[in-house]
């Protein structure tokens, strides 16, 4: 039966682990926000890369959704760390439509990544469901965002190199 009261959920280590490197990718995002608020208007409309950022909206709207299951799921960390989240890559879009320097969005993508990896181990190692969603959903679910941020490293190589 599941707990309908607000609670702290048991995230195991890899949970954690994988919470503390979003974090730091949150972080980034958070910061950059900050930076556009600074930047006086709004990029040149040719130079951004939109490819990317299309993806990168995509992937920020699921996470609008997300909150919505925190909610439902009621536990303290989960629907803290979503609304961070959403900060965390509407902040940064933002401050990519502002000019703020793509490497930025790299950083960013890299540390999400390296979450979702942790996090697919961490789906697998634990057979992670809620409710009556079977664990393969979480795992579907993560396969999306981890192509997704995929693709924007890819993407952005030439950028990086």
């Amino acid at each position: 039966m599941e707990n309908k009261n607000w609670h702290i959920e048991n995230w195991h280590l890899l949970g954690w682990i994988e919470t503390i490197i979003k974090s730091l990718a949150i972080l980034i995002g958070i910061y950059a926000f900050f930076l556009g608020i600074k930047q006086p208007e709004i990029l040149n409309i040719e130079s951004l890369p939109y490819i990317q950022l299309v993806i990168f909206l995509i992937l920020s709207i699921g996470l609008l959704v997300a909150i919505i299951n925190r909610y439902q799921k009621r536990d303290i960390i989960s629907m803290i760390f979503i609304l961070f989240n959403n900060w965390g890559h509407w902040g940064l879009l933002y401050a990519m439509i502002k000019g703020v320097n793509i490497k930025f969005l790299y950083s960013f993508v890299l540390l999400m990544l390296a979450g979702d990896i942790v996090k697919i181990v961490f789906l697998k190692k634990h057979n992670y469901s809620e409710g009556d969603i079977a664990p393969k959903y979480f795992n579907y679910l993560t396969y999306i965002y981890v192509g997704g941020y995929l693709l924007i490293i890819f993407l952005g190589l030439p950028t990086l190199l």
